[in-house]
């Protein structure tokens, strides 16, 4: 596969409601060194003011396209199977590129040519837009995501052959971990790699889904994501040993959110179920955050 300067990136923006935000994140890609891009926005139901906004915009680059409410998977999909690049990226229309992005991911691929999935490096923007840290992983990605998601989607390409075999889970109760779902599915069939020059930026702020908690969903979607990784062949044959500490790792984030909001009776409930699915959760930086708001909250 000849990889040059010519090779077309599609961005998928789903969005709704933010038509306050989505410019900006337009408007990160537009300003791009790299010109060879097409975007696909997808109005996932947006009550607001977005279609206005957004009908400037719409050029042969630039696609817009409005459906009903089903939640960001279906949304993502939705704009996968209308693109026509070769790799495939994803921005949420709350977070931006830096102008070099997509110059990075082309350079990557120069220098691994057989690449199938990468990552570039992000940073996270708190409502003051200070920057907060986000370490870059080293060592085996590939494992390191069975310990938990450290990935953007806004820092994720995938070649769109590979989402046309393994896409989003299209599960609304999922939704929240629908991306890290996919990433161990890919992490099972394909090396994922890495540039770990910061190109683009996720922004911290307090409309963002991971911020509510809704206990019972909660679960829920952590027995989901458990369910759906036994039912892939692929990753059982592969990681299948790491399902309980997956399971634990979820479990345990629900103790932290908890403990956090004070509700330290249920937080220990999950905590002890995370630490008898996986002993190895004990050992965790999360474990030593929980019981640091345990004693001091």
């Amino acid at each position: 596969m000849k990889l040059s300067s010519d090779i077309l990136f599609s961005i998928v923006i789903p969005t709704y409601n933010r038509a306050s935000l989505i410019e900006m994140a337009l408007q990160s890609i537009i300003k791009q060194t790299y010109s060879n891009w097409e975007i696909i926005i997808v109005d996932d139901g947006s009550t607001d003011q977005t279609e206005e906004i957004l009908q400037k915009y719409i050029s042969p680059k630039i696609k817009y396209y409005k459906k009903i409410n089903e939640e960001r998977s279906r949304a993502r999909n939705y704009g996968i199977a209308r693109s026509i690049g070769k790799f495939i990226t994803f921005l949420d229309s709350d977070d931006y590129f830096y102008e070099n992005h997509l110059e990075n991911a082309a350079k990557l691929l120069k220098s691994n040519q057989d690449a199938k999935w990468f990552c570039l490096g992000y940073e996270i923007i708190g409502g003051s837009k200070k920057t907060l840290p986000h370490k870059n992983i080293s060592g085996d990605l590939n494992l390191s995501l069975l310990e938990g998601n450290f990935l953007s989607c806004s820092g994720v390409f995938v070649e769109k052959n590979v989402l046309e075999e393994v896409h989003f889970c299209e599960d609304i109760s999922i939704t929240k971990s629908e991306d890290w779902l996919l990433w161990l599915r890919l992490a099972a069939r394909y090396k994922l790699y890495q540039h770990k020059d910061v190109s683009c930026c996720m922004v911290e702020h307090n409309a963002r889904s991971v911020h509510n908690l809704e206990l019972e969903k909660e679960v829920k979607r952590s027995n989901l994501l458990r369910y759906y990784l036994e039912k892939d062949e692929v990753f059982m044959s592969k990681f299948g040993s790491f399902v309980p500490n997956i399971h634990a790792h979820m479990l345990t984030y629900i103790a932290l959110h908890l403990i956090i909001e004070g509700r330290k009776t249920e937080s220990i409930k999950f905590f002890f179920k995370g630490i008898f699915t996986s002993p190895k959760q004990l050992f965790s930086n999360r474990t030593l955050g929980i019981l640091k708001l345990f004693i001091f909250k």
